[in-house]
């Protein structure tokens, strides 16, 4: 379930870096100073865009949710700051009985800033079709969300670790973002390691979507 819910978040990320013919040629590269700074120049400022969550629903079946989630990208400081990250969204990965505290405590926490930095800019080049393509890896909080939730008339710590990516039998999911010139907007993918709440696991392995509305 957690590919199937993988697939779906990551094809918008990765389907334009692949090839529809084993035999063209690909071909990537690390850009330069330069041309990470021109490839930042159109995403800088302010996006008002939404954090999708794909999850399994009490029916058992596909879902997903939309939140909003503004953010600010800086070209200088090659970063994304988020003033209000929601993560009332982990809510939805939650079992509806067991859990209904802790949702209901998700549900009633304001969002809590989130800086993630941009930490490599790529250019995927198809030489057969001349198509190329532009990528950056990012991570958010140096790897870390921590944050406190009430309930149960006790304080509990709740921390999202993220990782920069994780293997899949043969696909490798990462925390990426793209910006599509075409469209004039930015696509992000988060993956989550894990979501403890006082040590306690409450979700492995997820992943979290961003793109501009």
């Amino acid at each position: 379930m957690f590919l199937a819910m993988l697939c779906m978040a990551a094809f918008t990320l990765t389907s334009c870096l692949n090839s529809d013919d084993d035999q063209d040629e690909i071909t990537s590269s690390l850009m330069t100073e330069a041309e990470a700074n021109q490839y930042l120049t159109p995403i800088s400022g302010y996006h008002m865009g939404t954090l999708r969550a794909y999850f399994t629903n009490k029916e058992g079946k596909q879902d997903s949710v939309f939140v909003a989630a503004p953010c600010v990208v800086s070209a200088e400081a090659k970063n994304i700051t988020f003033e209000e990250f929601p993560v009332s969204i982990l809510k939805n990965y939650l079992n509806a009985d067991a859990d209904a505290e802790l949702r209901a405590a998700l549900e009633e926490k304001e969002g809590i800033p989130m800086i993630t930095n941009m930490k490599a800019f790529w250019t995927i080049t198809n030489n057969t079709t001349g198509q190329s393509n532009k990528f950056f890896y990012q991570i958010p909080n140096n790897k870390k969300l921590e944050f406190t939730l009430n309930y149960g008339g006790q304080e509990h710590k709740a921390v999202v670790n993220f990782i920069e990516s994780v293997n899949i039998d043969y696909y490798t999911f990462d925390s990426r973002g793209l910006y599509d010139p075409t469209t004039y907007k930015m696509q992000l993918q988060f993956i989550i390691s894990s979501f403890t709440v006082d040590s306690a696991p409450k979700l492995q392995l997820a992943a979290l979507y961003y793109t501009d509305n």
